[in-house]
């Protein structure tokens, strides 16, 4: 029954389970791989799938098993722990032990916690700051317009039996600014598209007149962010080909299209905005590689909300303000 090592081996384990990061997922892979004949499946996102294991037969793990968060893989493990022949002492020591009296209110060990490690379970859902969002002074004849969220993504052209593939803002949606100028939230890997009048936005001073300013939503009083690598800094990041498709994609007429080139249609693009008088800007919300953060990520496993504006030396507002979610690289 291997019953000689597994106890031992789990108890060592019980650290180790609770952690959200994949190399960490990794180690503990690796680890039951000297205690049970585990399989193991090692996927894009880092994270790894167990094995179902049976005394007679093993197969792979069901497809939708993979590059699931670590609750599932906690569930996986009880499974292929019992079906080895360990006792269900082995299950409990995959769940997070309480630390004090009301551990074991939670329904079936892996699922008492939507969180993805062990000190994350009692850590709060990340929530922005909503007077900093009431509090904008935003610029009064400089409101943004055209407002779209989406997410910057590859899209097919079928030219007879030929594919080819191109990029640009797909899966938009419009946006009405709150309390004048505050766009919303973003999602990682989320973009802002808005517009601007040319003339009054000029007016305002040049590039060194504009900032874009972020403070985190729960430690504002801590004051800007000097680490631009923790924020998208840059607002003209919305190239013309994001925002005119290439003609005959999947969205149809939902976008305004075109035929040529990239840089045929990022030309024509501009075109459109000078002759409506107006500057096409956007950004998105990356994700961050935990050496680019100035905390602990782990602190933070559901993210942590970070505010931003884009300010105006000359004026002392701001054209707008938006909320998004910083979340480490998977």
């Amino acid at each position: 029954m291997g019953g000689t090592r597994a106890p031992c081996s789990l108890a060592l384990l019980q650290d180790i389970v609770g952690t959200p990061d994949g190399l960490e997922i990794l180690r503990l892979a690796l680890l039951l791989k000297q205690i049970l004949p585990l399989p193991l499946v090692q996927t894009s996102d880092r994270f790894v799938a167990l094995a179902f294991c049976c005394r007679k037969k093993k197969r792979r793990v069901p497809e939708e098993y993979r590059s699931k968060p670590l609750k599932k893989i906690k569930t996986i493990l009880c499974i292929s722990l019992l079906a080895a022949g360990s006792t269900t002492l082995g299950c409990a020591m995959l769940k997070k032990p309480a630390n004090s009296g009301s551990g074991g209110s939670g329904s079936g060990g892996s699922d008492s916690g939507d969180s993805d490690s062990g000190g994350a379970e009692a850590a709060p859902a990340p929530e922005a700051n909503l007077e900093l969002r009431s509090a904008i002074s935003c610029i009064d004849d400089l409101v943004p317009g055209d407002v779209q969220r989406g997410v910057m993504g590859d899209y097919d052209i079928k030219e007879g039996m030929k594919t080819s593939q191109r990029s640009g803002l797909l899966q938009r949606e419009p946006v009405e600014p709150s309390n004048t100028c505050f766009l919303g939230e973003l999602q990682p890997r989320e973009c802002f598209a808005i517009t601007v009048n040319e003339e009054k936005y000029k007016s305002l001073g040049n590039s060194n007149d504009w900032e874009v300013q972020c403070v985190y939503s729960d430690d504002a009083a801590a004051g800007a962010l000097e680490n631009k690598s923790e924020y998208p800094y840059n607002v003209d990041d919305m190239p013309g080909k994001a925002m005119m498709l290439m003609c005959g994609n999947p969205a149809g007429d939902e976008y305004e299209c075109a035929e040529g080139s990239n840089s045929a249609r990022s030309g024509l693009w501009k075109e459109k905005m000078v002759a409506e008088g107006k500057v096409q800007l956007g950004f998105c919300a990356g994700e961050y590689l935990y050496q680019e953060l100035t905390y602990d990520h782990k602190a933070y496993p559901g993210g942590r909300w970070v505010h931003c504006e884009y300010y105006n030396n000359t004026s002392k507002k701001s054209m707008f303000g938006y909320d998004f979610l910083q979340r480490v690289r998977k």
